[in-house]
Protein backbone atom coordinates (compact mmCIF):
# COMPACT_ATOMS: atom_id res chain seq x y z
CA UNK A 1 0.00 0.00 0.00
CA UNK A 2 1.08 3.63 -1.06
CA UNK A 3 1.30 6.02 2.07
CA UNK A 4 -0.91 9.30 1.34
CA UNK A 5 0.15 12.31 3.06
CA UNK A 6 -2.27 14.08 4.34
CA UNK A 7 -3.05 17.94 4.67
CA UNK A 8 0.38 18.54 2.13
CA UNK A 9 -0.12 21.11 -0.36
CA UNK A 10 1.20 20.71 -3.43
CA UNK A 11 4.34 22.76 -4.49
CA UNK A 12 4.13 25.00 -7.65
CA UNK A 13 7.05 26.95 -8.49
CA UNK A 14 6.28 30.64 -9.76
CA UNK A 15 8.42 32.26 -12.19
CA UNK A 16 7.69 35.93 -12.48
CA UNK A 17 8.71 38.21 -14.95
CA UNK A 18 10.20 41.95 -13.35
CA UNK A 19 6.98 43.63 -13.86
CA UNK A 20 4.90 40.58 -11.84
CA UNK A 21 8.07 40.57 -9.18
CA UNK A 22 7.72 44.36 -8.39
CA UNK A 23 4.56 43.85 -7.61
CA UNK A 24 4.83 41.17 -5.58
CA UNK A 25 7.29 42.92 -3.39
CA UNK A 26 4.66 46.24 -2.94
CA UNK A 27 2.39 43.87 -2.00
CA UNK A 28 4.62 42.17 0.27
CA UNK A 29 5.67 45.24 2.02
CA UNK A 30 1.74 46.77 2.10
CA UNK A 31 0.31 43.79 3.61
CA UNK A 32 3.32 41.87 5.88
CA UNK A 33 2.61 38.85 4.27
CA UNK A 34 4.73 36.25 2.66
CA UNK A 35 5.61 35.77 -0.84
CA UNK A 36 3.87 32.13 -0.73
CA UNK A 37 1.16 33.96 0.72
CA UNK A 38 0.10 36.76 -1.01
CA UNK A 39 0.79 33.94 -4.35
CA UNK A 40 -1.56 31.06 -2.46
CA UNK A 41 -3.78 34.35 -1.97
CA UNK A 42 -3.60 35.20 -5.94
CA UNK A 43 -4.26 31.58 -7.44
CA UNK A 44 -7.69 31.23 -4.79
CA UNK A 45 -8.97 34.14 -6.26
CA UNK A 46 -8.21 33.17 -10.02
CA UNK A 47 -5.42 35.69 -10.55
CA UNK A 48 -2.55 33.39 -11.77
CA UNK A 49 -2.70 31.90 -15.20
CA UNK A 50 -1.29 28.10 -15.24
CA UNK A 51 1.08 26.88 -17.76
CA UNK A 52 1.14 23.50 -19.06
CA UNK A 53 3.87 22.38 -16.79
CA UNK A 54 2.52 22.96 -13.71
CA UNK A 55 3.97 26.64 -13.90
CA UNK A 56 2.31 29.41 -12.20
CA UNK A 57 2.75 32.78 -13.31
CA UNK A 58 1.33 36.11 -12.00
CA UNK A 59 -1.01 38.16 -14.66
CA UNK A 60 0.56 37.72 -17.67
CA UNK A 61 2.19 35.24 -19.87
CA UNK A 62 6.65 35.56 -19.19
CA UNK A 63 9.35 33.92 -20.64
CA UNK A 64 10.86 31.61 -18.55
CA UNK A 65 14.65 30.13 -18.70
CA UNK A 66 13.88 26.41 -19.20
CA UNK A 67 11.24 27.54 -22.24
CA UNK A 68 14.74 29.87 -23.68
CA UNK A 69 16.91 26.61 -22.96
CA UNK A 70 14.73 24.63 -24.75
CA UNK A 71 14.59 26.26 -27.66
CA UNK A 72 18.13 27.08 -27.11
CA UNK A 73 19.02 23.17 -26.97
CA UNK A 74 17.22 22.36 -30.64
CA UNK A 75 19.17 25.29 -31.96
CA UNK A 76 22.31 23.54 -31.01
CA UNK A 77 20.92 20.09 -32.43
CA UNK A 78 20.51 22.26 -35.48
CA UNK A 79 24.03 24.16 -35.54
CA UNK A 80 25.33 19.99 -34.96
CA UNK A 81 23.35 18.49 -37.73
CA UNK A 82 25.25 21.45 -40.08
CA UNK A 83 28.53 20.97 -38.88
CA UNK A 84 27.98 17.26 -39.26
CA UNK A 85 26.59 18.02 -43.30
CA UNK A 86 29.82 20.34 -44.17
CA UNK A 87 32.03 17.36 -42.53
CA UNK A 88 30.55 15.01 -44.82
CA UNK A 89 31.25 17.42 -47.81
CA UNK A 90 34.04 17.82 -47.05
CA UNK A 91 35.16 14.16 -46.62
CA UNK A 92 33.14 13.48 -50.11
CA UNK A 93 32.62 16.39 -52.40
CA UNK A 94 30.99 14.37 -55.06
CA UNK A 95 27.84 14.17 -52.60
CA UNK A 96 26.52 17.38 -54.24
CA UNK A 97 26.17 18.11 -57.73
CA UNK A 98 27.59 21.34 -57.97
CA UNK A 99 30.67 23.09 -56.83
CA UNK A 100 31.81 22.18 -53.20
CA UNK A 101 32.67 25.66 -51.93
CA UNK A 102 29.01 26.82 -53.00
CA UNK A 103 28.01 24.44 -50.47
CA UNK A 104 30.30 24.72 -48.06
CA UNK A 105 29.54 28.41 -48.00
CA UNK A 106 25.95 27.91 -47.90
CA UNK A 107 26.17 25.58 -45.08
CA UNK A 108 28.04 27.98 -43.17
CA UNK A 109 26.13 30.92 -43.52
CA UNK A 110 23.10 28.36 -42.52
CA UNK A 111 25.29 28.09 -39.09
CA UNK A 112 26.22 31.53 -38.83
CA UNK A 113 22.33 32.39 -38.95
CA UNK A 114 21.87 29.66 -36.43
CA UNK A 115 24.46 30.96 -33.84
CA UNK A 116 22.93 34.50 -34.02
CA UNK A 117 18.77 32.87 -33.25
CA UNK A 118 21.09 30.89 -30.57
CA UNK A 119 22.50 34.23 -28.93
CA UNK A 120 19.21 36.05 -29.31
CA UNK A 121 17.64 32.95 -27.17
CA UNK A 122 20.44 33.20 -24.73
CA UNK A 123 19.94 37.53 -24.17
CA UNK A 124 16.35 37.07 -24.41
CA UNK A 125 16.38 34.34 -20.87
CA UNK A 126 19.00 36.84 -19.16
CA UNK A 127 16.49 39.40 -19.59
CA UNK A 128 14.51 38.00 -16.90
CA UNK A 129 14.29 37.68 -13.02
CA UNK A 130 15.72 34.28 -11.89
CA UNK A 131 13.38 34.86 -9.11
CA UNK A 132 11.27 32.03 -7.86
CA UNK A 133 8.77 31.16 -5.44
CA UNK A 134 7.36 28.15 -3.66
CA UNK A 135 4.28 27.71 -2.26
Amino acid sequence: MKKQSVGKEKQINVRLDEKSFLMLQDKQKMTGLTASEIVRELIQHGAVNYMPEGKAILGQVTTFRDEVNQATLKIDEQINFVKKEILELKNDPQKCGYSIEQELHRKEMELESLRKIWQQEKEKASKGVDDCVSI
